[in-house]
């Protein structure tokens, strides 16, 4: 859409799109007392774009490897940094302080509208992209993704390489490995497995995947539900005029 290729466009450039303000750059507000980081380790800008290289994680580091992927599936704006002033201009605190000593973003509120919409994207459109030896039609791609058991019975290839064991003690954070219970914690931070009277933990006994013998179950323990209201008597039926 060449509305939204235009969004995006003046985003990367730091400008304003539409509005009174098309084409001068998003106003910022200066702190004389803001540090600056200098220039880090495998770190470059270049036209908009930002690339940080310098975190390498060893092997097999799950919960590592979890913690950057949480930090790369952060929200891209934090609630707790914007503002409203007493004109109704927008004033969002950037995370850390730019080269030129620039702390905070003023934007009206259709500017910040414009800004929003460059990060939904369209319909059937790849949230991840790789490049380099990772993009889909690399010549060395092969060389560094495995390929699964299924391909490699197809093709006659070697299959991937077992992962080391897990240590003992320690369940696997492999999402695929976790249970319900584990997944229900990490996702929505509540233990279904932990009694809110006593604090101990419960253990799954038996599953009922039929009614009839949950509700039988229930019945033994004294837990059934009351029966449900039957549907009112005596109502005469709608009939709608012609």
């Amino acid at each position: 859409m060449p509305l939204l290729a235009g969004y995006a466009a003046a985003s990367i450039q730091e400008r304003i799109a539409t509005g009174p303000r098309a084409g001068q750059p998003v106003r910022r507000l200066r702190t004389a007392a803001a540090v600056v980081d200098g220039e880090k380790l495998r770190c470059a800008r270049l036209e908009g774009f930002s690339l940080h290289a310098n975190v390498a994680l060893p092997a097999h580091a799950r919960e590592q490897l979890e913690h950057l992927c949480r930090y790369l599936l952060r929200p891209p704006l934090a609630l707790e940094r914007l503002t409203e002033s007493s004109g109704g201009q927008l004033l969002y605190e950037l995370p850390h302080p730019r080269r030129d000593g620039s702390t905070h973003l003023l934007l009206d509120p259709r500017e910040l509208i414009e800004k929003l919409s460059v990060l939904i994207p369209p319909p059937r459109f790849h949230l991840l992209r790789s490049h380099g030896v990772l993009a889909p039609r690399a010549q060395l791609r092969s060389a560094v993704v495995p390929r699964s058991t299924r391909d490699a019975a197809l093709g006659g290839g070697p299959a991937p390489r077992p992962s080391p064991p897990e240590p003992r003690g320690r369940p696997s954070s492999g999402a695929g490995k976790l249970s319900w219970a584990a997944l229900m914690r990490r996702v929505f931070a509540v233990d279904v497995l932990r009694c809110s009277r006593c604090g101990g933990r419960r253990r799954i006994v038996a599953v009922y995947p039929e009614g009839r013998r949950l509700r039988d179950l229930l019945d033994r323990l004294g837990l059934s539900p009351p029966p449900g209201r039957p549907p009112p008597q005596g109502v005469p039926a709608f009939d709608p005029a012609p």
